[in-house]
């Protein structure tokens, strides 16, 4: 196969974005082009087994996030979910993978308002489940966070507080195993919520 490659192309593009961020000339937007013109990414055909193609749709997810262009971003993350969930033994072994790849699918459809679409993945983040504590985290994290975000921009602040006898449940299950940058996430929707409603 051509895993390797795959692989290879994977951290490049990583290091890229990471080192580069958004392109603001011709120079740093020819660096993107020279990776993403390379022959094996021209076809999802020429990667030739089921983490090839992963890599595959993972590059293509850093280099659309990279230059802004949500709307390929979004197909892009779409493709790859569709793609995973065709061999879910595949999914069973990496569950890690396949969450972000949830993930990063919800933040995109929130940000173009798909709301049912929101709704859908949301669901599907919930139904992983693992022994593997820090599946349990991200699980727990991804679900809520991102829920409480919106309720937030919406003003939807009650809706938030009726989540908190879960997220109370879920913050002592996980209380020294969890990020501290989690943590100030669901302070900071929590303060806002209450504050939204007048209730502090």
């Amino acid at each position: 196969g051509n895993l390797s490659a795959y692989r290879l192309l994977e951290s490049k593009m990583f290091h890229l974005t990471k080192t580069l961020g958004y392109p603001r000339n011709k120079n740093e937007e020819e660096k993107y082009r020279v990776l993403i013109h390379e022959p094996i990414l021209q076809s999802v055909q020429r990667a030739k087994s089921f983490w090839a193609k992963f890599h595959y749709y993972n590059i293509l997810n850093f280099y659309y996030d990279a230059i802004g262009n949500k709307e390929k971003l979004y197909q892009t993350r779409k493709q790859l979910i569709d793609f995973a969930e065709t061999e879910p033994q595949k999914i069973e072994d990496d569950r890690l993978r396949y969450l972000v790849a949830l993930n990063n699918l919800v933040n995109t459809q929130d940000e173009l308002d798909k709301t049912e679409e929101v709704k859908e993945t949301l669901k599907k983040i919930r139904n992983v489940k693992s022994k593997n504590i820090d599946v349990q985290i991200k699980v727990f994290v991804y679900s809520y966070t991102l829920e409480e975000s919106a309720n937030l921009m919406r003003g939807l602040f009650k809706k938030n507080i009726e989540h908190l006898p879960e997220v109370e449940k879920g913050l002592k299950k996980f209380k020294g195993k969890m990020h501290p940058e989690y943590l100030m996430a669901f302070q900071y929707n929590f303060f806002y919520s209450f504050f939204g409603v007048g209730d502090y």
